[in-house]
């Protein structure tokens, strides 16, 4: 990855990553390099990967970083995105969802809030 995830973090206020499974996610955001070594008090950080509905992930907030995190795990192929219509299950704090509704629709034809962190990943499971 070579710094990219950080550096991207650094760069941005919302990260939206969508990668295979837990290993990957867990890698991106919080390996070497990864998003969270890059965060910055605001950052909004979307997990759309696949993976396991009680990943561990990301904190919603760590000490000193006011970033907050969902996992949105996307429903339908990778083309359902450009073709704007993913269907978006949402896990995480409330207000970040609301926030991020704007975003989501650029992409997503269904937005369903499932409730805290993990329940965006079980709704989808239980849809599959």
């Amino acid at each position: 990855m070579g710094g990219l995830p950080r550096a991207v973090a650094q760069a941005a206020d919302i990260v939206i990553t969508m990668v295979t499974d837990s290993a990957a996610s867990e890698a991106v955001l919080c390996g070497t390099d990864g998003v969270l070594e890059g965060a910055h008090p605001g950052l909004a950080v979307i997990d759309m990967s696949s993976i396991a509905p009680r990943s561990p992930g990301p904190s919603p907030s760590a000490p000193g970083q006011g970033r907050a995190h969902a996992g949105c795990p996307g429903h339908r192929r990778a083309q359902g995105a450009s073709e704007g219509n993913l269907g978006v299950m949402a896990g995480g704090p409330r207000e970040l969802f609301d926030a991020c509704v704007p975003l989501f629709e650029k992409f997503a034809a269904k937005i369903v809030y499932a409730g805290d962190n993990g329940m965006g990943t079980t709704l989808k499971l239980v849809n599959t």
